[in-house]
């Protein structure tokens, strides 16, 4: 489970350093999304450490979340200004994820099913 959580930070740590070095305009905790969902992709499946160690973050999802709900707060007047491009945006990646996540899980479910059949 170290190695796992010593692997997140690591990819934190170089998703942060290159949205500074690039000057990218996303979060560098979505840069490292990306990494981690890039890794799982290339090999097939996260790995025993990756998800012993993700299961253990879950459990502590609220106090991780927290922090997000601080940095709203101290920004309300900015959600009072801009609420109808924050409502659109939800909305729209709301549909977007009802969307698409049936169709990922049938294709990971049928492409696990003819992995058992071989």
């Amino acid at each position: 489970m170290v190695f796992g959580l010593v692997s997140l930070c690591l990819i934190s740590v170089l998703a942060t350093w290159l949205v500074d070095q690039l000057s990218i305009p996303i979060p560098g905790a979505i840069i490292g999304l990306l990494i981690v969902f890039t890794i799982c992709v290339f090999r097939g499946k996260p790995g025993k450490y990756l998800e012993r160690s993700s299961q253990t973050l879950t459990l502590y999802i609220p106090l991780l979340i927290l922090p997000s709900c601080i940095g709203i707060m101290d920004h309300w007047h900015l959600i009072q200004k801009e609420w109808l491009a924050i409502l659109v945006a939800i909305c729209v990646s709301v549909l977007f994820t009802l969307i698409t996540m049936p169709w990922l899980f049938a294709k990971l479910v049928s492409k696990d099913e003819r992995e058992q059949s071989l």
